[in-house]
C-alpha cells in the first residue's frame, strides 16, 4: 500500500488557513511525528473517489483535534473512519484493514516493538501478518483475540466480541475460557458469558465490505440479526412469528433486502417513528 506522505498532511493543512485555530499547525505536527516515523509508518489506502478520500481526510483531521485536545493520554495513534464508505489503513508490521463507518482503532506508538496490540470499536476486516514471534492481540480488559496470522472478520460493541474468521484460526479469550475458531466459523465472546461457536458457511458477517449477504433456509432471527451486525439495522417482529428465508441479496439497499424478507412471509416493514435506522415487520405469519 502506499505510505500517507507528509506532503498530504501539509497539504491538508493549508488548505484550512492560518486563521482556523492557533494550535493546528502545532497539532499537525505532532500527528505527524506519530504517524510518520520513519522506523513504523501507519500508512493510510488512498481511494480514487472523492468521497473516500474525504474520508481519508475526515479520519486525519479528527487525529489533528484529537492531539490538539489532549486524547492521546493514554494512546499514541488513533484511527477513526468518519465517513460511511470503508477506509483501508496499513498498519507499522504489514497488517492490512479495512474500517467500517464509524469504526475506530488505536495501538501504542511502540507497536510492534515487543507485540502487536490493538483496541478496536465498532467493526473491521483484519488481513493479518504473519510473525509467530509476536502475537496479533485485539481486545479489552475482559476479552481478547489473538492471532499470527491469518484473515477475519471483528465486530467490538458494548463489551461484546464477535469474529467471523475466513482464512486460517483465530483464539478467542474469555476470562479462563480459550475458544479456537476455525475458517467459517464464527465466535462470540462477552464478559460474564460463555463463549459461543456457531458455524458461518456463508461468511455472512462480512457482507459490509463484500457486499454479498447468502441465507439457505435460515430463521428469520438469523437474517435480522446479519442485518443488525452488519448495517446497524433494529427490526421487531410482531407476535411470536418465524419463518425461513433462502437467497442471495446485494448489500447496496439493507432497507430493501429487509422488506423482501417481510414480503416473503406475507408481511411489511414499517419505520419506527424518531428511532434511527429502525424498523418493525408487520403483518408477517398471518
Amino acid at each position: 500500500m502506499t505510505p500517507f506522505r507528509n506532503e498530504d498532511i501539509d497539504q491538508l493543512a493549508s488548505s484550512y488557513g492560518k486563521d482556523a485555530t492557533p494550535d493546528v499547525e502545532a497539532a499537525l505536527s505532532a500527528v505527524k511525528r506519530r504517524l510518520m516515523a520513519e522506523d513504523a509508518p501507519a500508512a493510510v489506502r488512498q481511494m480514487p473517489s472523492r468521497r473516500s478520500w474525504l474520508g481519508v481526510a475526515a479520519a486525519v483531521l479528527l487525529l489533528v483535534f484529537a492531539g490538539y485536545f489532549g486524547m492521546f493520554w493514554n494512546t499514541d495513534v488513533l484511527l477513526v473512519n468518519t465517513d460511511t464508505a470503508p477506509l483501508e489503513v496499513q498498519l507499522p508490521d504489514g497488517t492490512e484493514v479495512v474500517l467500517q463507518g464509524g469504526a475506530s482503532l488505536s495501538y501504542a506508538n511502540d507497536f510492534n516493538e515487543r507485540e502487536r496490540r490493538v483496541a478496536l470499536e465498532g467493526q473491521a476486516f483484519f488481513i493479518v501478518h504473519k510473525d509467530a514471534s509476536r502475537p496479533f492481540v485485539v481486545g479489552n480488559t475482559e476479552t481478547e483475540l489473538r492471532v499470527t496470522g491469518t484473515e477475519f472478520n471483528l465486530r467490538v460493541e458494548g463489551g461484546e466480541l464477535e469474529v467471523e474468521v475466513s482464512e486460517g484460526s483465530v483464539e478467542l479469550l474469555n476470562e479462563d475460557q480459550v475458544l479456537a475458531v476455525k475458517a467459517k466459523q464464527r465466535g462470540v465472546a462477552k464478559s460474564g458469558r460463555p463463549s459461543l461457536l456457531i458455524p458461518a458457511p456463508h461468511l455472512n458477517r462480512h457482507a459490509w465490505r463484500t457486499g454479498k449477504l447468502y441465507f439457505q433456509d435460515a430463521e428469520l432471527a438469523v437474517v435480522l440479526e446479519a442485518l443488525r451486525t452488519n448495517f446497524g439495522m433494529i427490526t421487531s417482529v410482531e407476535g411470536r412469528c418465524s419463518y425461513v428465508v433462502s437467497g442471495t441479496y446485494s448489500t447496496k439497499d439493507p432497507v430493501a433486502i429487509l422488506r423482501n424478507v417481510a414480503r416473503l412471509g406475507g408481511g411489511e416493514i414499517a419505520a419506527v417513528p424518531d428511532q434511527v435506522n429502525t424498523f418493525q415487520l408487520v403483518g408477517v405469519c398471518n
